[in-house]
């Protein structure tokens, strides 16, 4: 599977005054694997220059901005959008109902076997493993 992703942005300064820019772009974002390819984002940002003259420079910028943005498909959001697609999903499910290929398990520690259990103190006591028929 092959995840293209690209960006392009272009963006202007235009100075209103000598204490006033505004800033301006476009930003256009793209990513194959899904419908909606095409995003286009613009962005605005305004800078004011506060306190100053046209010699000397601003004791204060005071900025403002607005843009919109777009989250990036990474590639493990692909790979589960493909696995889990209904039209056409990469992954099978297969159930088998009532196996019969399991065998019976015999008892591991026959009646009689000597057992160590370990007590709490760290003594070790061996005693007979006794067995009920039911």
């Amino acid at each position: 599977m092959t995840l293209v992703d690209a960006g392009l942005f272009l963006q202007d300064d235009w100075k209103v005054r000598p204490n006033i820019t505004l800033s301006y772009g476009l930003r256009f974002e793209t990513q194959n694997n899904f419908s909606d390819k095409s995003d286009f984002a613009p962005r605005v940002g305004l800078a004011w220059g506060i306190g100053g003259s046209a010699k000397n420079p601003p004791k204060m910028v005071l900025r403002a901005g607005f843009g919109m943005f777009y989250d990036r498909f990474t590639y493990d959001l692909v790979e589960t959008q493909q696995r889990f697609n209904l039209l056409n999903p990469l992954q099978k499910q297969l159930q088998i109902q009532n196996p019969t290929f399991f065998l019976p398990v015999p008892n591991p520690v026959p009646a009689g076997t000597l057992v160590s259990t370990q007590y709490e103190n760290n003594t070790i006591c061996a005693r007979p493993i006794r067995s009920r028929r039911v």
